[in-house]
């Protein structure tokens, strides 16, 4: 039996028909579209994306490695010079058990200071100073303090680990070089980065922590947990405040005999420091010694402030210098803060001895104006160095000048405000 629809129902089925082909339709449009975003999303969050540059300073390596080379880096996005405001924040490393601090920098630090070196030593304070000044490597010819550099000092018979922090202004264009043979590896560090490696005989890290640049140097090998242990937990970022004493004193070092390879079957040689110890604090005007007005014949050709004469001295304080030059000589004056060697001896000096058959001679006591003082004659130079209230001053006369003549235009000289500012830190 056959069953016949009524056109009406006919009618009914197809447009059903239709409106299921449009519903179909519609969702598969949907679904195609919806497939497109989903690829869109997903190709724009996996394509290749520029490396985003730190918004502080940070490290650029400007020289890889070649044979026999090292690393170097250079402060990128750093501060200007007329930013980095002095004094710069000290920091403090705490050393592992069994050190001991051989140099301080809170000891030197002062309202001018932007830069600071401290060390340590697996040595006793004074077995460390006596034994390194019996056995630097390289005491002649050195214009730094030889304590603070670390030579080839060490031998079989003192076994001795060394660590250096040092600190400065992350400077735009400051560069920092990894001994030969140190391979940095680069960590992540907050919102910098850090920069570590060994070349077996001693182990190099250097960091940036806001606008200071800082990095440790040691004859211990640490392993990738100590390096982090180091620079977070043995790390204080609370900026130290300075360790002043009352005034300055001149100091001659203790007197070392020496014998080794730069004097064969000789009788040897003494070595000994001239020094100004102490770290006033400085006034807020520091008035530098100057003359009053340059002596007969003299004029004045460089002061401090201009591109070549800045805040200078080994102990990394800023000083102040004059020069003048006349027909018959030249006349420099230097002024220190703060702890530094003095005569331009590099701290060293031979005592009343003769060396390759050259006499030289004693340093001289004598007074400056009441002050106690040092005079010594080099060849054509005579220096002379005493100290002030809070500075020391250097007067070096070169040309032919006697010591009573130069101490005479010793006590000629004046304390004199100045307005020129210290030039750029740190470089």
């Amino acid at each position: 039996m056959t069953i016949q629809t009524s056109p009406l129902r006919e009618q009914i089925l197809q447009k059903r028909k239709k409106r299921n082909r449009k519903i179909l339709l519609f969702l598969l449009m949907g679904a195609v579209f919806l497939a497109a975003v989903i690829t869109a999303v997903v190709l724009l969050v996996n394509q290749p994306k520029p490396e985003q540059q730190p918004t502080g300073p940070w490290l650029k390596e400007i020289r890889p490695t070649q044979a026999g080379g090292a690393y170097s880096y250079q402060v990128t996005g750093g501060i200007t010079a007329e930013q980095a405001q002095c004094p710069l924040p000290c920091y403090t490393f705490i050393p592992p058990a069994g050190y001991t601090q051989v140099l301080n920098a809170q000891e030197d630090a002062n309202a001018l200071s932007y830069h600071y070196t401290d060390l340590y030593s697996t040595l006793g304070k004074e077995d460390f100073v006596r034994w390194d000044c019996e056995n630097f490597a390289s005491i002649w010819g050195e214009d730094y303090q030889h304590w603070v550099e670390f030579g080839n000092v060490r031998s079989e018979e003192v076994q001795e680990d060394r660590i250096r922090f040092e600190q400065q202004f992350a400077m735009d264009g400051v560069t920092v070089d990894f001994e030969a043979g140190v391979t940095p590896t680069r960590w992540k560090l907050g919102d910098s980065t850090l920069y570590y490696g060994s070349n077996g005989e001693i182990t190099q890290i250097v960091w940036i922590y806001e606008n200071s640049l800082l990095s440790l140097t040691t004859t211990q090998i640490l392993d990738q947990g100590a390096v982090l242990d180091w620079v977070t937990n043995q790390m204080d970022y609370t900026q130290a405040q300075p360790i002043y004493t009352s005034s300055l004193t001149l100091v001659r070092g203790e007197s070392f005999q020496e014998y080794n390879a730069r004097n064969p079957g000789g009788e040897g040689y003494y070595i000994q420091s001239f020094r100004a110890e102490g770290n006033p604090k400085l006034p807020e005007d520091i008035a530098p010694y100057d003359f009053a007005v340059p002596p007969e014949g003299f004029s004045q050709t460089t002061q401090s402030g201009s591109e070549e004469e800045v805040f200078r001295t080994p102990d990394a304080l800023k000083g102040y210098t004059t020069r003048y030059r006349g027909e018959n000589g030249r006349i420099q004056i230097y002024n220190h803060a703060g702890s530094t060697p003095v005569l331009g001896l590099d701290s060293m000096a031979i005592q009343g001895e003769s060396f390759n058959g050259v006499a030289y001679q004693p340093v001289e006591d004598v007074t400056v104006n009441g002050q106690p003082g040092f005079y010594y004659q080099d060849g054509n130079t005579s220096k002379l160095a005493w100290i002030t209230d809070y500075l020391t001053v250097e007067l070096y006369y070169e040309g032919q000048i006697t010591k009573e003549e130069l101490l005479a235009l010793g006590e000629s000289l004046v304390p004199k405000p100045t307005e020129a500012q210290p030039d750029e830190a740190g470089q």
